[in-house]
């Protein structure tokens, strides 16, 4: 009984600490095919974690250039359009512990699709070539809170 409640007094505590620090984001429209300026482009980062090999693991934590996106769960994407360029990426999940990983990124024209998704020891990324078609069979736009936004 001893080791229930430490269980769910340690998660409880640790459910705190799966925030990712830093201002959120302004996310923009989740629609695949809004214009954007000439000198941006769409970044859609998509949450492809095997849902057979990491059953427990679903949520991935994202950050953008210090800059928190909202989390994403299993099989959904957040859009954000950023200037070409480096950029740094962090990510996290939480399984048993917290693993947040750092990257860096380039960003080109005129669309980056890049699957994030947890590991046994990591979260990483991947850019891949996919088509929009592909992501809106498959994956559902990030839930952003209505007060999204506000705190920065």
């Amino acid at each position: 009984m001893c080791l229930v409640f430490l269980c769910v007094t340690l998660l409880f505590l640790c459910s705190g600490c799966l925030r990712t620090k830093g201002p959120q984001f302004i996310m923009p429209a989740q629609d695949l095919r809004m214009e954007v300026p000439a000198d941006s482009s769409p970044v859609l980062i998509f949450n492809g974690v095997n849902n057979l090999l990491y059953p427990a693991t679903g949520d991935i934590l994202v950050q953008v250039d210090g800059s928190v996106l909202p989390t994403l769960g299993r099989n959904e994407y957040a859009q954000v359009v950023l200037a070409p360029g480096t950029n740094e990426l962090v990510l996290g999940h939480w399984d048993l512990v917290r693993f947040t990983d750092t990257y860096t990124f380039e960003v080109e024209t005129p669309m980056v699709y890049v699957r994030v998704r947890s590991r046994p020891q990591s979260t990483e990324f991947e850019k891949l070539k996919v088509s929009l078609d592909y992501i809106e069979e498959r994956y559902t736009p990030v839930r952003v809170p209505d007060d999204w936004g506000a705190d920065g």
